[in-house]
């Protein structure tokens, strides 16, 4: 009981860490809004407007934090009224909907999106693709039954992460001289995103549904610092377009 508690406690940290971070990024937005309309027509000038793509992921970032929020509270509801399965269904079900918008997130933030489709349309769809692959291959290795599916499917998910990152950094996809124009906005984000993501697997393993090294409370913690680093930190350093 109080292993299912303290698993309660850490999801009330998380929903309570996606709503303080939905109502900063609406009142940052909302207060930048204001003082641009009041600045005078010289500081204006003076100030770059934020990107109409910039625009879309800071808005896109909001709704990834607001499906948190309603995931962990989904999940703080049914760690008590039923047992850990249900929470882990739900997780999984969240990161099938919020990691591909992420990703178009991440896309988006500097135009990117729009400059590999004129190299490769298939770009953004094939990333998304491997990322649902990543998920449910992930869920598979949750309720596999025996070992060696479990690996495999654990093994597979991984794989599909590690595609997104090549597709993400992108070594294939320009040379080296588009490469250093890229915007270092989107190789700051993307090494961000990288270095939080890579951590998951290791939670995993060292999980319920992987080794065992550590309790379901102490993995629930560890995904509550992930998930607030790969959402709300996400969106407060690299999507709050000024």
């Amino acid at each position: 009981m109080s292993a299912c508690k303290s698993e309660s406690a850490w999801l009330a940290v998380g929903a309570l860490t996606m709503l303080g971070a939905l109502i900063y990024l609406q009142a940052s937005r909302s207060y930048r809004s204001t003082s641009t309309r009041s600045a005078d027509s010289s500081a204006a000038l003076e100030r770059s407007p934020p990107t109409r793509e910039g625009v879309a992921a800071a808005h896109l970032s909001s709704i990834v934090v607001l499906l948190a929020l309603c995931s962990y509270s989904a999940m703080f509801v049914a760690s008590r009224l039923y047992a850990h399965a249900q929470v882990t269904a739900i997780r999984y079900l969240e990161w099938a909907i919020t990691t591909p918008l992420l990703l178009v997130e991440l896309a988006r933030l500097t135009g990117r999106a729009s400059r590999e489709r004129r190299r490769d349309p298939r770009w953004l769809s094939t990333v998304i693709a491997l990322d649902v692959a990543m998920i449910a291959l992930g869920a598979v290795a949750v309720y596999a039954s025996d070992v060696r599916s479990k690996v495999a499917a654990f093994v597979a998910s991984t794989a599909c992460m590690l595609a997104i990152f090549y597709f993400l950094f992108g070594p294939g996809l320009f040379g080296p001289s588009e490469r250093r124009s890229t915007d270092s906005r989107y190789d700051r984000a993307v090494l961000f995103t990288t270095c939080v993501w890579a951590l998951y697997p290791v939670v995993w393993l060292l999980g319920d549904h992987g080794l065992g090294y550590v309790s379901i409370p102490c993995e629930t913690l560890g995904y509550v610092v992930l998930d607030s680093l790969a959402k709300p930190a996400f969106a407060v350093i690299f999507a709050n377009v000024e």
